[in-house]
Parts: C-alpha cells; structure tokens; sequence
C-alpha cells in the first residue's frame, strides 16, 4: 500500500500516492484513483472540496445528490454524479479534465469555462488562460467547445500545446505517439480538421506548422526535428 493519510487537524485528511496507482474511499458516495506522484486533500466537513495535484480519477454515485469541487491549480472541476480524470501535472501549463461518465463544469474563478459530458476532453491553458474541449475517440463523431458552435465534424485545435494535441489525438484515433527530445513540448498550434482525416494527413500538417516531421516505426508514430 502506498497511500498514506495523514490527519493535518481533526477532520483534514491528505492522501499521497507515492509509487503506485492507489485507490481510496472520499465520502459515502465518492471514490478516487490517485495515480503515482499525486496529492489530494480534503476536509470532510467542508462543502465536499478536493485540492489535487497531479493526476487522478474520481468516481461519484449518480444515485445521490451530492457531488464534490475539485480543485487543480486555479481550475475547480464540479462534477454531476459521474466519473472523471482530471490531471494537474503540469498545473504550470495546462490542466486537462477526461469525462468517462455524466458531466462536469469546468471553471476558473474569473472565467466561466465548459460544460463536459461523457466521452468528451477539456483543457486550459494556463498560459493564454483558455478552455478548449473534444470528443473522444468515436470513428464516426469528434465535437469540440471552444466558446463558438464549430460543426460537430471538425477538431479544431486553438493555441493548444503540442503535448496536448498529441494526448487527443492518440485517443481520437487509438494510436501512440512519440515526441522526441528536440522537438517543443508546448509549441501552440491553430489549426482545425474534418472527421475524415487520417492521423496520417492530420501529423503532416500539425509537423509542417512547428518545422518537424514525422514518422512511423514498429507501429508507433514519432515527431522529431531529426
């Protein structure tokens, strides 16, 4: 077992994750995964509010009312009885929120943010504070929010960073994708796609924007500046 809890005053609880994936029990109808490296902390006499960093998945008990705030860096995450990912390791950067099951707000304290329903990825951008959002991984649907009604069709991609991309796009289309070393993590790309691209034309044009190239070996896809 490598979740602790340690009790800071009488009803405040912190629990860590220190080298495997651990799960614990929150309240009567909230339950957390908290991955390796991660932190929550809580009180359970407060309005069901969790401080998390790094990375964590909580799942919630549709059948009661009461739901829990999460909060990641300066994002709070309010969740409607469901199941959901949110992961705060580079709280720095960006925080991104994957919905498994129901749905989710997803906020700061000064901006409104999106609303995320099963199925679907939403990120902020702590640098441009910006939220953009996309479905996920259905061959025959991709949806995206982004504060505008694009058509359900596209995915559109809006000072979004490399990594993040890269995370959507190896859900969307179910592959793996590799960034080397040399190539910029957090290089901001604004482009949009149809539903129809292939991963293939959808690398080539993401590469081409940052000055990279790409490629494909043993079956996984690598971006390299080589």
């Amino acid at each position: 077992m490598h979740i602790a809890a340690f009790h800071q005053s009488a009803e405040t609880i912190q629990l860590l994750a220190t080298e495997n994936t651990e799960e614990h029990k929150l309240f009567e109808n909230a339950n957390v995964t908290l991955y390796s490296g991660s932190e929550i902390v809580y009180n359970k006499k407060s309005k069901r509010e969790i401080q998390l960093k790094g990375k964590a998945t909580f799942t919630i008990d549709s059948k009661t009312s009461e739901g829990i705030v999460v909060q990641a860096g300066e994002t709070f995450i309010k969740d409607i009885g469901t199941v959901f990912t949110v992961d705060a390791t580079h709280s720095d950067k960006f925080i991104t929120v994957e919905v498994s099951e129901g749905e989710v707000l997803f906020y700061t304290n000064t901006i409104k943010g999106i609303n995320l329903q099963s199925n679907e990825i939403g990120t902020y951008n702590v640098q441009t504070k910006q939220f953009t959002g996309t479905g996920r991984v259905s061959p025959d649907k991709a949806e995206i929010k982004t504060g505008h009604a694009p058509s359900p069709q596209e995915l559109i991609f809006q000072n979004t960073p490399l990594i993040e991309a890269v995370d959507i796009l190896e859900k969307r289309y179910d592959v793996e994708i590799v960034i080397k070393a040399n190539v910029p993590l957090y290089a901001l790309l604004n482009v949009s796609f149809t539903q129809n691209e292939s991963v293939e034309s959808v690398l080539g044009v993401i590469t081409a924007t940052i000055s990279a190239k790409w490629a494909k070996k043993d079956g996984v896809y690598v971006i390299t500046n080589e």
